[in-house]
Formats: structure tokens, sequence, C-alpha cells
């Protein structure tokens, strides 16, 4: 073995490799698992007894992103209008959860600070709702208050 250039003997030195490799691993695995807790699962939506629909409201600032779940029947209706004072600045997606690679963008055709959407759902199982800014918006730190009306309708 090749002596350390610090002039530590050998032992030292791959001691002090050991030492910094599982300082490292330690640091990465840390980092892996503070950004998983910070990845929020999807608030549940459940509707009140006797309601199909439900208020959902609040504020999105740079690059944070709001998801909501629900379960749903294949053939139901599902409406949602969004409205915000930035709508222009906001995306929103509806979609079955196994599906989440994919288009799913609802988008505004108009300027208004509002938008909404109707669409019969193609199959049963947990539908995603999700929110969030516009890159471009995001990066300068943009932040939208949003307020969504979701109504899911019996199958006709």
């Amino acid at each position: 073995m090749r002596p350390c250039s610090y002039g530590m003997s050998g032992a030292v030195a791959r001691a002090a490799r050991v030492l910094f490799i599982v300082a490292v691993v330690s640091f990465g695995v840390r980092s892996a698992g503070l950004l998983a807790a910070a990845a929020e699962q999807p608030e549940q939506i459940h509707f009140k007894p006797g309601t199909s629909s439900t208020v959902l409201q609040g504020t999105l600032k740079g690059w944070a992103m709001k998801e909501y779940a629900l379960r749903a029947n294949q053939g139901q209706r599902a409406q949602l209008e969004v409205t915000s004072k930035r709508i222009n600045w906001l995306i929103v997606r509806f979609y079955p959860a196994d599906e989440s690679e994919g288009d799913h963008d609802l988008l505004n055709s108009d300027n208004t600070n509002s938008f909404a959407w109707e669409g019969t759902l193609p199959e049963s199982g947990e539908y995603v709702l999700r929110l969030f800014i516009r890159r471009a918006e995001a990066r300068r730190g943009g932040r939208v208050d949003y307020r969504a009306r979701l109504t899911i309708l019996p199958r006709q």
C-alpha cells in the first residue's frame, strides 16, 4: 500500500476513506428520506352524505403542487369548475390514478377568472385532481389562490 501524501499511515488513510464514504452515503440516504417525506400524498376527497360535490381551495406558491384523490365509477359524470384571479398561471389535470403519464391537462379557452370542464369517467377506481403553477411563473415564485368545485354525478 502507498502511504497517504498527507503523512498519514496506510491504516489511518483507509479509515479516513471509509469514514468519508459512510458520511456521503449517510447524507444521501438522509436526503432521500427528507425528499420522500416532503412529497405529499394526495388529499382524499370524501363527499358529505347526501351530496355529490365538494369545494376545494388553497394556495400554490412556486413549484408547489396540490393533489386530491377520490374513488369514482366508470360512466359517472365529473364536473369541475376552477376559479382564480390568476387562472392563466394554473395547470389543472384530472385523470385515473393508474394513468399518471400522458396528457391530462384541462385547458382554459378564454381569459375569464374561471373555467369549467365536464366529462364521463372512463373507468372505475381512483382519480387524481392535480393543480400546479406554470413553469415560467413557478420560477419567479408566483402565487395562485384557487377554488375548485368538483361534482361527481351518478351514472345515467
